[in-house]
């Protein structure tokens, strides 16, 4: 997951001629870079979109969700994996999934992007002016049975503080609880 820039040249090596050339295509790389990942994004949330749209509901007999003693919220299921989409409210779409076999393996869908996305466990009898924030399915679905507030799963803690924000700037009087692991 590093990625750093090199050159076996140095700045004092080039000239002022080279050294603008080099910074050109560092930019225009750095670019096709981004689109390349913007792409795969996107081909990502129409295969994760399929995939959602053909799993049929779980039920509270997956062996996962059984020994997390929690119900299964709306999620989905293929084959034997538990589907979770991940809803980006800026793209106001499933952007990825997260998958969970029956023995609690976790995996996110090759490509998908899950920075800024959650996915939420409610219902029509839970309060409206408050929202809880935590890490995982589980753990969401636990904190809702126990509170009945509607709770956010943003999937990990570095995910946590972005949906935040970005609930926080569609919805600015929202009380956010955040139910850190």
């Amino acid at each position: 997951g590093i990625r750093e820039n090199w050159s076996s040249k140095t700045r004092n090596d080039m000239s002022e001629v080279d050294w603008k050339a080099h910074i050109k295509r560092r930019e225009e790389l750095s670019k096709q870079i981004q689109e390349d990942a913007e792409f795969i994004a996107s081909e990502a949330a129409i295969k994760a979109q399929e995939q959602w749209e053909n799993a049929r509901p779980a039920d509270d007999s997956h062996p996962y969700l059984l020994a997390k003693n929690v119900q299964p919220y709306g999620i989905r299921i293929e084959g034997e994996n538990l589907l979770i989409p991940i809803f980006n409210l800026a793209e106001k779409s499933i952007t990825s999934l997260q998958t969970i076999s029956p023995n609690g393996e976790k995996r996110f869908l090759s490509g998908g992007k899950v920075q800024g996305g959650f996915y939420e466990i409610t219902n029509k009898d839970a309060p409206k002016d408050q929202l809880i924030l935590c890490e995982g399915f589980v753990t969401g679905a636990s904190i809702f049975e126990a509170t009945g507030i509607s709770t956010v799963v943003c999937f990990n803690a570095g995910n946590l503080p972005i949906v935040a924000k970005t609930i926080r700037a569609n919805f600015p009087v929202l009380k956010l609880i955040i139910a850190a692991d």
